[in-house]
């Protein structure tokens, strides 16, 4: 889209694993370990996992688990590949919540 974001964008804000971890926090209170921020690769690949486990705790199953390098391919073309299990992931994440969400 036009004035959306991209694909490269949008791996870009979720690469460090600490929006991730609050968006988990906000379904359940404590789920995910607090990530740490900061540009280091293996620090934020720690902060995806403890998202992805933060996850199973959700009670996601293993199909819509992503693979963290997912968040890290550069490959031209390959982005949005990566980004599509990335996003099929949050999807059922919001299927989790919406479960979990008291009836309005």
């Amino acid at each position: 889209l036009e004035d959306g974001l991209g694909a490269l964008e949008f791996q870009k804000i979720l690469q460090s694993g600490v929006v991730l971890c609050q968006l988990a926090n906000k379904i359940k209170k404590d789920v995910c370990k607090l990530p740490r921020s900061t540009s280091q690769p293996a620090v934020q690949r720690e902060n995806i996992s403890f998202y992805l486990k933060a996850c199973e705790k959700l009670g996601m199953t293993d199909n819509f688990i992503f693979m963290t390098d997912n968040l890290f391919q550069e490959s031209t073309g390959k982005v949005e590949l990566a980004m599509m299990s990335v996003i099929n992931n949050l999807l059922e994440l919001k299927k989790i919540a919406d479960k979990s969400s008291p009836a309005a």
